[in-house]
């Protein structure tokens, strides 16, 4: 059985990083999206967790 990496996604132009199901990363536009592999990456990147998903 295999299992999936969770990832999170983030933009270029904001500061918040999002679950992919997040309905604030639909709003994300492909030229964008950044892509972080770890909670831990993305705080390290400047990110901040998402308050609607709680990234």
């Amino acid at each position: 059985m295999t299992q999936e990496h969770e990832y999170y996604v983030g933009s270029l132009n904001r500061n918040h990083f999002h679950h992919t199901w997040c309905r604030w990363a639909a709003f994300i536009s492909a030229q964008n999206l950044i892509e972080f592999y770890s909670h831990a990456e993305a705080v390290e990147a400047g990110y901040r967790p998402c308050k609607t998903c709680r990234a």
